[in-house]
Order: C-alpha cells, then structure tokens, then sequence
C-alpha cells in the first residue's frame, strides 16, 4: 500500500473495489499501518457494503483464528481492524453521502470485479473525474467490468450509462487471498482417501483444465471442469 501514499492525499477519491470477505479485512490492516504511521492524517476510510461490515465484525469477535501477528497487536492494545478516521456505511442514504461529499477519501466497496453492488455507484460518481483513482487489489476475470476499466478501455458502460475513463487506473498485486496451484496440489494429497470425483469450478477455463490434467496425472483421480450451464447432482 506504500505506493498509493502520493495520490492517497491529493485527489478526491480513491475507489477500491475489493471482496467483502478477506480482501477488505487484509486492506483495513495494511491501511492501519498507514494510519498508525501517520501517513493518512485526515483522509477518512469508507467500508462501504454490508457484507464486508459483517465480516469484518465476525473477524474481530473471533481473535482466535488471526495470525500470530495480529494476536501480538491485540494483546499490545491495538485493533487492526479498526482506526481512527474509518467509517462503516450501512445504509444506502450513508452511501450516498460519500460521493456527495467532494473532500479526499478512501472507499472500499465490493464487489471485488465491479460486477455488482455500491461500488458500481462510486464508480458512476468518479470514474470520469482525472483526480480521481480506482485501485484493483484483486484479480478481475475476462469480462467483468473491472477487467474492462483495467484493461484500459474507454469509454465504459455502467447501469446502462457510459463513462469516460479519465480517472487514473491503478493496481497492486499480492493481495490474493487463494491458495496457489503447489499448495492446492499439496492439501489434494493430504486427504484422507479419493474423492469419487473431483470439480475444478474457480479459475480460467486455460487454467481450470490444465490444473485438473495435473490432478488426473499425479493421483489418478477422477477430475470434471463443469461447461457453462452444466448441471451436476451431487446426490
């Protein structure tokens, strides 16, 4: 998060699309850090979806499952998720206020590819605005509308309006909360016994059958990619 600091303090607002669950956990962290180190003196943090404010508390009331570092910041008295300037939206008139307000800001919304969701209305409010940002912390799949304002392509559609893109697009790696293909291919092995069958359902459809051509090769196991539409009874 170090390199949005420069922009962070001197445009209106900076728009991260994020999932609600741990992906926006993992950003209110590391934009802690930024408070804590005071280099978001003023700039208010917006959680703006019910979703990722329910998750959020579910995290806090379960210090348990945390890594050994945030238990550390627990027990030293500080909240990780939790910082001075930050304010969960609830409501849709809560919402609204954000973008009615034209001071700088930090807003979190999902979902996490644009497909849906309040982030799509931040989207409307500021994507055609040059000192302005969206910043992607997550892979956005062929298609959606956050790999179409990735991708560079102007101007975008959003409920049934086009925009021009003149914000700066921006994007940060690393923030991926899914377990690679080893440490997939590692818990595969780990279980006790076969799977009578196995789906391949997340990823591309290059990787999803390239993954499961491994599975087949390595266990000799019983691998489907489902085809769109397809139907399957598990029972």
């Amino acid at each position: 998060m170090v390199v949005c600091k420069s922009y962070l303090l001197t445009l209106p607002k900076v728009v991260i699309p994020a999932f609600a669950v741990g992906r926006t956990q993992e950003l209110l962290a590391r934009i802690n850090d930024l408070v804590e180190a005071g280099r978001l003196d003023g700039v208010p943090v917006y959680v703006d979806s019910p979703m990722a404010i329910e998750a959020t508390r579910a995290f806090t009331v379960h210090p348990e499952a945390f890594s050994a570092e945030a238990r550390r910041l627990l027990q030293a008295g500080d909240t990780p998720l939790d910082f001075e300037g930050l304010t969960l939206t609830r409501t849709v008139d809560q919402s609204r206020a954000i973008n009615e307000d034209r001071s700088p800001a930090v807003i979190i919304s999902a979902s996490g590819m644009c497909t849906a969701g309040r982030v799509k209305h931040h989207l409307k409010h500021n994507i055609a605005d040059a000192r302005s940002t969206v910043l992607f912390v997550g892979y956005q799949a062929r298609e959606t509308l956050g790999r179409v304002i990735q991708s560079g392509v102007t101007p975008v559609r959003i409920h049934g309006e086009w925009f021009d893109v003149r914000a700066s697009i921006e994007t940060i790696d690393g923030f991926s909360a899914h377990a690679d293909r080893e440490e997939l291919l590692g818990w595969f092995a780990g279980l006790e016994g076969r799977p009578r069958a196995t789906y391949v359902v997340h990823g591309e459809e290059d990787t999803s059958l390239t993954f499961a051509k491994t599975l087949r090769e390595r266990f000799d196991a019983e691998v489907i990619v489902p085809r769109l539409g397809q139907t399957v009874d598990l029972t």
